[in-house]
């Protein structure tokens, strides 16, 4: 019971750290501890949703003005838009 235990808590912070990098951090964390190694797979293959820059197509900081990869210079918005609260519309 100890050994269940213990893979699905390093299974859920292995999946945390993966998807941290990919601005995923609850979602890689679920996935890694009911999912464990295939939960990691998915996050690693799945979408990345930080802000990428127009020019360059690099990630960048959210509110930044300029890209730190190329130095464009970057439109702010008031506040990024929240996917989880965007409905599809009616038909």
């Amino acid at each position: 019971m100890e050994i269940l235990l213990l893979w699905a808590l390093v299974g859920g912070l292995l999946g945390a750290a993966i998807g941290s990098t990919k601005n995923r951090l609850h979602g890689g964390f679920w996935l890694g501890l009911v999912l464990g190694p295939i939960g990691w797979l998915l996050i690693i293959v799945g979408p990345d949703y930080r802000p990428k820059c127009p020019e360059c197509k690099g990630v960048i900081v959210p509110g930044a003005a300029r890209c730190k990869n190329c130095g464009a210079a970057l439109q702010r918005s008031a506040a990024p838009p929240d996917r989880r609260t965007q409905r599809p519309p009616k038909t």
